[in-house]
C-alpha cells in the first residue's frame, strides 16, 4: 500500500485516513431520521464504509485495519465510533452492530467483502464507501457498492472512492476484474455478433479506468474513455442500421397489404350489386339440393349435414375440405375443417366475397344452431361494411409505404462523431504501441517527490482526448454516485 517510488512516502492507508477524516468532519453534524420511529434522530453524524479484503485484524502482526483505525483516532474520530465488522461473530452481534450503525453510533465501519457484503443493511446514514483494495470478482465490487447504493439511504448524494497505487499489484488486480466483468457481460447478453462481444459494460469500464490510473500511464485512461465512446457510437450505428432494415421490412409488408386490400376492394365492388336481400320473411338459403325459407329449418338441416358429412366425427388433428355445401343470396357457401392450435377449427366462407370467412372451433360449430345460420346470412348483408374497411386498410397501407419511403435512407447522424472518435482511438493505440517499443525509463532519483494518489488528483485529471466539438467524449474522473432515489446535487461537505 506504499507508493513504490518512495517507500517513506504516504501509504494508501494514509491517503484513505485523510479522506475519511475530512468527510467525517464535514458530515458529523448531518441530521437523519430514526429508522425505527421515522422521527428526527437525536444522534447526528453520517456513516462511512471501508472495504479491504487484505490486512484484516490480527493480534500477532501489523494489519491495515488497526493502522487505519489508529490514524483515524489520531485525527480526532472517537475510537468507539470506528468499528470492525469482524467484531460481530454471531447473527445477534451482527444485528446489534447494524442497529448501532443505523442509529448513528458508528462513524466508520471497516470490513471485508465476505463479512460486510450480502445482508449488510446499514445504508440509512452511509455517506461514503471506500475501496482500499480490489477484490477478485466483479460481483464482489457490485456487492460492496450495493451496501450504499440502495433504497433506504437518506443521503441525497453519496461518494464511492477507489484507492490505487501507481505501478503496483493494484494494476494487475483491476485488469483481472476488468477482464472478468467484460466476459460475464458478454455471457449474460447471450448470442451476439462479433463486434458486440468486444464491448465492455459500465462496471468493466470502471475497472479499466482504475487499472489505467494504477499503471501510472494517463494514455491508458485516455484509451479507456475513448474506447467507451467509440463503442457507444458504434451501438448507435448498429441501431440505425437495424432501423433501416426494419423500415425496409415494414415498407414491403405495407405494399403487400395494399395489394391485398386493392384486390379485396375489386372483389367486394363486384359482389355488392349481386346481393339479394334475405332480411325478414325474404330469407332464402340452399343446403345440398334443398331450399329453405325458414332459418330454424335451415339450422336443423345444417345439424343433419354435420353428421352425414363426417364433420361431427372428424378427429382433433384431422383435415377435410367439404367444398361447396350450399348457396345464400346468390353466393356459394364453402366449408373446410383443419387442425388449429388447440382444437379442430371449422372455416365458413363465401368464395366470391372477399373477407367473408369466419372460423369457429368444431365444438362451437356443432352447437351453433340458429346462430350459425344468422352468422352466414350476416356475411352477405355485411358486404358494404367489408368494402368500407378494405378501403380504410388500403389508405393506411399506402400511407405506411409513403412514410417508410420518406424515412428510409437517412444518414447516420453521428457518423462524423464516430469517425473522429475512431481516429482518436487509432492515435492513442499507436502511441501506446510505440511506448511498448521504447526502452524502460531510468529509475527516479531519490530526491524526486513521492506520488500521492489522492481523490483530488483523480478528480482533477482530464486527459487530452483530442476530441472535436460535438463528439460527446466524456471527461474522466467522476468518482461520486447518486443514491437511487435522490435528486442530483452535491451536498455541502461531501467534496473530498
Amino acid at each position: 500500500m506504499v507508493v513504490p517510488r518512495d517507500p517513506s512516502g504516504p501509504s494508501k492507508v494514509d491517503v484513505a485516513a485523510d479522506a475519511i477524516h475530512r468527510i467525517w468532519e464535514r458530515t458529523r453534524d448531518n441530521e437523519y431520521l430514526d429508522t425505527v420511529t421515522g422521527q428526527p434522530s437525536t444522534v447526528r453524524g453520517s456513516l462511512q464504509l471501508v472495504f479491504s479484503d487484505i490486512g484484516t485484524p490480527n493480534q500477532d502482526r501489523w494489519n491495515a485495519y488497526d493502522e487505519l483505525r489508529q490514524q483515524l483516532v489520531q485525527r480526532g474520530i472517537p475510537a468507539e465510533q470506528v468499528r470492525y465488522m469482524h467484531e460481530a461473530k454471531t447473527d445477534v452481534e451482527k444485528a446489534r452492530l447494524f442497529a448501532a450503525a443505523r442509529a448513528g453510533h458508528v462513524a466508520v465501519l471497516i470490513g471485508s467483502t465476505e463479512k460486510m457484503g450480502v445482508g449488510t443493511n446499514v445504508q440509512a446514514r452511509a455517506i461514503a464507501l471506500h475501496h482500499l483494495d480490489c477484490p477478485w470478482r466483479p460481483s464482489d465490487i457490485a456487492q460492496r457498492d450495493g451496501r450504499i447504493m440502495r433504497q433506504g439511504n437518506q443521503n441525497e448524494e453519496v461518494a464511492i472512492v477507489r484507492y490505487v497505487t501507481e505501478r503496483s499489484f493494484d494494476s494487475y488486480m483491476w485488469q483481472t476484474v476488468e477482464r472478468k466483468a467484460a466476459s460475464f457481460a458478454q455471457l449474460l447478453r447471450g448470442k451476439i455478433n462479433a463486434r458486440e462481444i468486444e464491448e465492455i459494460d459500465t462496471s468493466a469500464l470502471s475497472a479499466a479506468e482504475a487499472k489505467a490510473i494504477a499503471s501510472g500511464n494517463p494514455l491508458l485512461l485516455e484509451h479507456s474513455v475513448i474506447l467507451n465512446e467509440v463503442n457507444r457510437l458504434r451501438r448507435l450505428q448498429r441501431a440505425h442500421e437495424r432501423n433501416e432494415d426494419m423500415l425496409v421490412h415494414t415498407g414491403n409488408r405495407a405494399r403487400s397489404s395494399a395489394e391485398r386490400a386493392a384486390a379485396d376492394i375489386r372483389g367486394l365492388e363486384a359482389a355488392a350489386p349481386r346481393m339479394i336481400d334475405t332480411s325478414g320473411d325474404r330469407f332464402r338459403i340452399t343446403l345440398g339440393t334443398r331450399d329453405y325459407d325458414s332459418r330454424s329449418d335451415a339450422a336443423h338441416a345444417l345439424a343433419a349435414w354435420m353428421g352425414d358429412s363426417g364433420l361431427k366425427w372428424l378427429p382433433r388433428y384431422g383435415h377435410k375440405d367439404f367444398g361447396i355445401i350450399g348457396r345464400i343470396s346468390g353466393f356459394d357457401i364453402h366449408v373446410e375443417a383443419r387442425s388449429g392450435l388447440t382444437t379442430l377449427d371449422v372455416t365458413v366462407s363465401l368464395p366470391e366475397v372477399p373477407r367473408s370467412g369466419f372460423t369457429m372451433p368444431k365444438e362451437s360449430f356443432l352447437e351453433a344452431g340458429l346462430g350459425l345460420v344468422q352468422r352466414i346470412e350476416n356475411r352477405v348483408s355485411g358486404i358494404p361494411s367489408l368494402l368500407d374497411q378494405a378501403r380504410e386498410d388500403l389508405a393506411e397501407a399506402e400511407q405506411t409505404v409513403a412514410d417508410t419511403q420518406q424515412r428510409l435512407g437517412q444518414p447516420f447522424r453521428h457518423a462524423q462523431a464516430l469517425a473522429d472518435a475512431e481516429e482518436d482511438l487509432a492515435r492513442v493505440e499507436s502511441q501506446l504501441a510505440a511506448m511498448q517499443d521504447e526502452p524502460a525509463p531510468e529509475p527516479a532519483a531519490p530526491e524526486s517527490e513521492p506520488v500521492e494518489l489522492t481523490v483530488e488528483a483523480v478528480r482533477s485529471y482530464e486527459p487530452n482526448l483530442g476530441s472535436r466539438e460535438g463528439t460527446g467524449v466524456p471527461a474522466a474522473g467522476d468518482w461520486s454516485s447518486t443514491a437511487p432515489h435522490s435528486p442530483e446535487r452535491e451536498p455541502p461537505g461531501l467534496r473530498l
